[in-house]
């Protein structure tokens, strides 16, 4: 069994770990306010990985990796 979305599962909890995504409750953000979801859906974990999987949203993803990289150094 494979998980196609194990590698933004993957993401978001390394972006939590490290401060770039905040969980608040069951929501998720970025460090900046923007909740990780569609307009009108809560941002729920499963929400955020569809957002984040999403082509028209790869900017934010890339902002978060690029975080992530960042807070390694």
């Amino acid at each position: 069994m494979t998980d196609s979305n194990l590698e933004t599962k993957i993401l978001i909890q390394t972006a939590e770990d490290k401060g770039v995504i905040i969980k608040s409750g069951n929501k998720y953000a970025t460090t900046d306010g923007l909740d990780l979801c569609e307009n009108g859906q809560v941002a729920s974990f499963e929400n955020t990985v569809t957002y984040l999987n999403n082509p028209k949203h790869q900017e934010v993803r890339s902002l978060i990796e690029a975080k992530i990289l960042k807070s390694k150094k």
